[in-house]
């Protein structure tokens, strides 16, 4: 499906826009390949706004206490307030009712997604969720504001291969929360083998200055990226996402120590934001920052 450009409004944004009467601010956040994109608003509904169908998953966190109604399907009588989940499947619209400013935060996500993961909680490959409405969920909750709030982190932006692994979370836990026939755990991740796990390592070496996704990693393994995810983290005991970023700074203090590159040229080279977005993860890591670390060679 591609990665989703951020300098257009998507369709259903639009379409949320019409239904809403008002502007929707933009949009933050990373896509990845399933369109897993993130959205927040403040809005009154009055009676009757109605949503409609859209070709994909949208998973909405309320973040404040206004009472919410779904007035269209009388399965959903629960009246949603703060930290309800609502979920509506592709296809599926809804009208609502709100008692005063309602705020959201929005996930939106792919079938394709689903599928890939219905096989890892013993659901089979055509795993699909149903329309879900003021549903208490705090620990998912919490993981969905956690997406979102580092998707809007423009001081620590997050990678993408982050990004990635925060959104397999959110979609195996609506899988088992949500489906009641999901399993409790999914199987028992395997090690990688070492020549598997060299191939990878290579790689992410050669490409440090690229947004590395967990489907390239999960390709070069011969694995499903969720798959991946797991099967490295329990080869090597961190996940992808922390190798990643533990190799970027190494690679960064050789060309500090060892070059007269700039500070700013070694962060293009080895995949930071910028240059203060090494010099932060360098701090963490070596307890000096760049400049420091540079001074004490000369």
């Amino acid at each position: 499906m591609g990665l989703h450009a951020f300098d257009a409004e998507p369709g259903h944004c639009a379409l949320y826009r019409r239904a809403l009467g008002d502007a929707l601010p933009p949009l933050r956040g990373l896509g990845d390949r399933w369109n897993v994109l993130t959205a927040e608003f403040d809005a009154t509904l009055p009676e009757g706004s109605v949503f409609p169908g859209v070709d994909h998953y949208v998973l909405t966190v309320q973040t404040n206490d206004a009472p919410v109604r779904r007035i269209d399907d009388p399965r959903f009588s629960a009246v949603a307030g703060r930290n309800s989940l609502s979920l509506q499947r592709p296809g599926s619209g809804g009208s609502f009712v709100s008692d005063g400013p309602v705020r959201y935060a929005h996930l939106y996500f792919q079938q394709s997604l689903l599928c890939e993961l219905g096989d890892s909680l013993g659901l089979g490959t055509d795993a699909e969720l149903e329309d879900v409405f003021a549903l208490n969920d705090a620990h998912t909750a919490k993981h969905v504001l956690d997406y979102v709030g580092r998707a809007a982190d423009l001081e620590d932006r997050p990678s993408a291969i982050e990004m990635d692994s925060r959104g397999y979370l959110i979609a195996v836990e609506l899988l088992r929360r949500v489906n009641a026939h999901a399993g409790d755990e999914p199987r028992p991740a395997h090690s990688l083998p070492p020549a598997r796990l060299r191939r990878v390592m290579e790689l992410i070496d050669n490409e440090l200055a690229s947004q590395l996704r967990l489907s390239h990693l999960g390709d070069e393994a011969g694995l499903s990226p969720f798959h991946f995810a797991r099967a490295f983290k329990q080869t090597t005991g961190v996940t992808p996402a922390a190798y990643i970023m533990r190799r970027r700074v190494e690679r960064a203090v050789e060309a500090i120590e060892g070059t007269n590159l700039s500070l700013a040229e070694i962060a293009h080279r080895f995949g930071f934001a910028n240059q203060s977005h090494m010099t932060r993860k360098v701090k963490e890591r070596r307890g000096e920052t760049p400049g420091a670390l540079r001074a004490k060679r000369r």
